[in-house]
């Protein structure tokens, strides 16, 4: 499994009020879908009483935001006016507070130059108002960001046109905008290949956990790679409004009759089907299928997957409107779940030895359809994404702005976490102790909410398994042994022990359970920082306290109360594994210890 992985922090892009949601769609889409540049964000697209469309920015708390912007070219030497028809219910508006718009003045290259903001004062019915717009020397593009920000209200907005002091339209919220933006944010009612809706007061994945195999719509073709068959398909993935979406998948075989083991590799996000890595496995033994995944992939790099998604591509939010199918998550989360069904459909497949591997949000989805698809599922292993995002996560202040209703139901059918309790296969996380995205206390949480065998190893370093002995083998060695019956278990860590010396330091007592001789044992500790990200990590290196026991003395100039640690382990192969990472709060014995984020699971 390849580590290089795009942003999956964009995938998320509507829930944040910068101006990413404002800019052109990354695809072609089709034509319902051409919003002249505009984005919006959390907006709903309405009619008044003389039928004419308008927008709704609306918040039902006095946090988060709903925005509706563009991004527009300028003419040198033109100065300009932004008029703007809207209502409002906010009394008073400020920067970052009720109802206003923001203005990024940017070069050529989209350097920022300067920002403006404006606000708008309360109007029970509509009204015009018209800003100057106060360019600093150079600019050459302007962001509008028009929001309704952090107070409870609703900023109501008919028409915005940007227009230059020689009369010409720079930029204009046209009734196709409004109309593409609309076919955006409300995607029609999503059906399975079979015509079953998803029922909203149970599990909403159920139509697509039938174990039927989707019926494949385009065979693109097999070649041979390395003595590897390569098979390109696209199937039926679900309809959309009555519109069909259909996905791309690549077919890895080794040559033979079989039986074989089979794989499930999911990318991470903005990437898609992965032909390198699906070879890489049917070179090792196994069946690979590896599909592009609607609402993580990029649709730029998905020419062969078509249907809405495109178009929605990172601008629905987690809302879950008109209901949780809505949401971008469950498109990808389905077509993970029907290319599991294609792989246990191929011939020479054995339906008991299928393992799931996948990377960033890619791991998410490996977490989510594991717990969903419960046995079925012989070995899992998710390098970085798990779930709990609540709990510590690059969405977790996304998530704290939404209104409590629609943050419990987004992690109610989407949260990997809570789908945890599901997994019956061997589950293992290469994690990253410094992730931007997925930071330990969700990854602990996740783990410990795993009812069977699980196991782990956290590197030093963010979304990058470097400074892990064998990192870039841990999948092959590791469904070798779980789905071929191959090689050892890796090795297995518990923390027995932390105790509060006299001196300040800290001694960390361990048990390996190990097929191997364990060849190097190190904990690794931080000091904290102002996030996960910028915290650094320093190696100590344990040493041996009987049979398969060490321990570590962590001395108390390293010992900070924003601080925390963890061990690592490596056998001769090697294999690496590891503890969950701890607070420097953490001390006493067996259920005494808690590891950050898991104390209310105890």
């Amino acid at each position: 499994m390849k580590l290089t992985n795009r942003n999956p922090l964009k995938l998320l892009s509507c829930f944040v009020l910068g101006l990413a949601a404002a800019t052109a769609v990354c695809a072609p889409p089709p034509t319902p879908a051409n919003t002249e540049g505009w984005g919006s964000s959390k907006a709903d697209f309405l009619k008044g009483p003389d039928g004419k469309p308008f927008v709704r920015l609306h918040l039902e708390v006095d946090r988060g935001g709903s925005s509706l912007g563009n991004l527009v070219n300028l003419e040198p030497g033109c100065s300009y006016d932004l008029k703007i028809e809207y209502q409002s219910s906010d009394e008073v508006s400020a920067r970052d507070n009720g109802s206003w718009i923001y203005f990024a003045y940017k070069d050529g290259k989209d350097k920022q130059l300067g920002d403006d903001c404006k606000t708008l004062e309360k109007a029970a019915s509509w009204v015009s108002k018209s800003f100057p717009l106060t360019l600093p020397a150079g600019t050459e593009k302007v962001a509008i960001s028009i929001r309704q920000q952090n107070r409870k209200g609703t900023l109501d907005i008919k028409s915005v046109e940007l227009k230059s002091n020689d009369g010409n339209a720079a930029s204009t919220l046209s009734p196709a905008a409004l109309a593409a933006l609309e076919y955006i944010s409300t995607p029609g009612e999503k059906l399975s290949p079979e015509g079953e809706r998803s029922p909203l007061d149970g599990n909403i994945f159920s139509p697509y956990l039938k174990g039927i195999a989707p019926k494949i719509v385009k065979d693109l073709g097999t070649e041979t790679v390395d003595d590897v068959q390569v098979h390109k398909v696209v199937f039926r993935s679900m309809t959309v409004g009555g519109e069909t979406q259909d996905v791309y998948a690549i077919i890895a075989r080794p040559p033979g009759d079989g039986p074989f083991p089979g794989v499930l590799l999911l990318h991470g996000g903005y990437g898609c089907a992965d032909a390198k890595t699906a070879i890489h496995f049917a070179k090792a033994g196994y069946v690979a299928i590896s599909p592009d995944l609607p609402g993580i992939a990029d649709p730029k790099n998905c020419p062969n997957s078509v249907g809405p998604w495109a178009a929605r591509f990172a601008k629905l939010g987690k809302r879950g409107k008109p209901d949780p199918t809505a949401d971008e998550t469950f498109d990808a989360v389905v077509a993970a779940l029907q290319a599991f069904d294609l792989l246990a459909a191929q011939p020479g497949v054995k339906k008991d030895r299928i393992g799931v591997s996948g990377i960033s949000m890619g791991g998410y989805s490996t977490t989510m359809i594991t717990g969903l698809l419960g046995k079925r599922v012989r070995a899992a292993y998710s390098i970085f994404g798990c779930g709990f995002y609540d709990r510590g996560s690059e969405w977790s202040p996304v998530l704290k702005d939404l209104p409590d209703d629609q943050r419990e139901a987004w992690l109610h059918h989407f949260d990997a976490g809570r789908r945890a309790s599901g997994i019956q296969a061997p589950y293992f996380i290469g994690a990253a102790a410094s992730d931007r995205f997925f930071w330990p206390p969700a990854v602990n949480a996740t783990l410990c909410a795993i009812p069977g065998a699980r196991n782990q190893v956290f590197a030093p370093g963010n979304h990058s398994l470097k400074g892990v002995p064998g990192g870039d083998n841990i999948a092959l060695l590791y469904f070798s042994y779980w789905l071929k019956g191959e090689g050892e278990p890796f090795p297995q860590v518990t923390i027995e022990s932390c105790e509060n010396l006299p001196d300040g330091a800290k001694k960390i007592s361990f048990f390996v359970q190990s097929s191997l001789p364990i060849v190097t044992a190190t904990a690794f500790v931080t000091a904290g920082g102002e996030s996960w990200q910028k915290s650094a990590w320093e190696p100590i290196l344990a040493q041996p306290d009987g049979e398969k026991k060490f321990q570590v003395i962590i001395p108390a100039d390293k010992i900070n109360k924003k601080g925390a640690w963890f061990v690592n382990v490596s056998d001769a192969r090697p294999a690496t594994a590891g503890s969950l990472v701890y607070g420097m709060d953490a001390s006493g014995s067996g259920p005494a210890l808690h590891a950050l984020g898991t104390q209310e699971q105890k």
